[in-house]
C-alpha cells in the first residue's frame, strides 16, 4: 500500500509513526511545501524537555530519511487532488516542475499556526511563544537555567504538553487559560476532567477561565 501524507509537522509525523508501528513495509511519501530541511514540529519540546532527545530541533523527519519505502519532499506546494484518480498533482517550488503521485491512502495533515495573543508586554525577553526553533531553544535554556517558575498561557495541545513537561524538568508551573476547561476544542468533558486532575496531582496551579492582560518586569522577576 502506498499512502501519501500532505503536511510534514506535527500531525504528518503523528501518522506516519502510526503507520509505521502497524506496517513498516508500506511506501510513504510526505509533501511538505517548506524548503527547509526540518520543519518546526512543537512536540520536540516537550521531548527535549523530558530528556527523550538533546534538543527540540531532532524531532522532524529527518530521522525518516533512509529508511526502506520513505521518501520525504520539502519544497513541494499541492494544487490539485483526484480523489478518484488517487492522485495528487504538485509543484516545486524551486523551480517550478510538476510531480504526480498516486496514492491509496491520503493523509491531509497541513495543521494550522498558532494564535498569538495580545496583551502589554508581549515583547518583553521572557515572554516566549512556542512558534519556531528559536523559541525551542529559549524554553529549554529556561528549564535547564536557574529560574524555576513559569506561567503557561494557552489552552491547546501545545501549551498543555509543555506545562506538563515543565513540571516534569523541575519547574513551577501556573497555568492560565481563558477558557473553563482545558482542551475543549478535543475531548469531552470526562477526559478533560482526567487532564486537569493529572495536572494538579503534578503540582500545575491550574487557573481556569481567566486572561493574561499584561506582564512587566519587576526587578529579576515578572509579574
Amino acid at each position: 500500500m502506498k499512502i501519501v501524507v500532505i503536511g510534514g509537522a506535527h500531525a504528518g509525523l503523528s501518522a506516519v509513526n502510526a503507520f509505521r508501528h502497524v506496517n513498516k513495509d508500506d511506501e510513504i511519501v510526505i509533501l511538505e511545501k517548506n524548503l527547509r530541511d526540518r520543519p518546526f514540529i512543537s512536540a520536540g519540546i516537550k521531548l527535549a524537555l523530558n530528556g527523550k532527545v538533546s534538543s527540540a530541533e531532532q524531532v522532524n523527519f529527518e530521522h525518516f530519511e533512509g529508511q526502506p519505502n520513505t521518501t520525504y519532499r520539502a519544497g513541494v506546494l499541492v494544487e490539485r487532488i483526484d480523489a478518484t484518480k488517487k492522485r495528487v498533482y504538485a509543484r516545486r517550488i524551486e523551480d517550478g516542475s510538476m510531480i504526480e503521485e498516486s496514492f491509496d491512502k491520503l493523509v491531509y495533515a497541513l495543521g494550522s499556526s498558532a494564535r498569538v495573543p495580545s496583551f502589554v508586554g508581549a515583547d518583553l525577553d521572557r515572554v516566549v511563544f512556542v512558534k519556531d526553533e528559536q523559541d525551542a531553544q529559549d524554553i529549554n535554556k529556561f528549564a535547564k537555567g536557574f529560574r524555576k517558575r513559569a506561567l503557561v498561557y494557552g489552552g491547546g495541545p501545545v501549551s498543555t504538553e509543555l506545562a506538563a513537561a515543565l513540571v516534569h524538568a523541575g519547574v513551577h508551573v501556573t497555568f492560565v487559560t481563558r477558557s473553563e476547561r482545558l482542551m475543549t476544542r478535543y475531548f469531552d468533558q470526562t477526559v478533560q476532567e482526567d487532564l486537569e486532575k493529572t495536572l494538579t496531582d503534578n503540582k500545575v496551579v491550574l487557573r481556569k477561565h481567566q486572561e493574561v492582560v499584561s506582564v512587566e518586569n519587576q526587578g529579576k522577576k515578572m509579574k
